[in-house]
């Protein structure tokens, strides 16, 4: 329960501190892709032969860069989401085991037969 009433007073800090760090793994990757983005422009030096000279090769990269930083921190966000709903089923399961069919039981006779056998 202490978890719960922490929780509960804190929660708009644990928002603004899940979405800050977040927002820093979006940054990390995108900082991570332009040095991706710098090794190539390395190797476009040293082997000129085996690169073409277009440009918008280097916009394509950024774009591509900056939505998988989006993935990443939408899917960041979404464990947020995902983590109390686990909980509720959780509960859900407790609580009200017919609601779900009994997976609990189904569970513990599982478990059983394996230490039986």
């Amino acid at each position: 329960m202490q978890v719960i009433e922490f929780i509960l007073s804190n929660w708009k800090n644990i928002v603004l501190a899940y979405v800050l760090i977040g927002f820093a793994l979006f940054i990390l990757t995108e900082i991570w892709w332009i040095w991706v983005i710098g090794m190539g422009c390395r190797n476009k030096e040293k082997f000129p032969e085996y690169y073409d000279d277009g440009e918008a090769v280097l916009g394509i990269a950024l774009v591509v860069g900056a939505i998988i930083g989006l993935i990443a921190w939408v899917f960041w966000l979404l464990i947020l989401i995902a983590i109390p709903f686990l909980m509720l089923m959780d509960w859900i399961q407790r609580t009200h085991p017919r609601l779900l069919g009994n997976m609990s039981e189904d569970i513990k006779e599982r478990d059983n037969d394996r230490e039986n056998n």
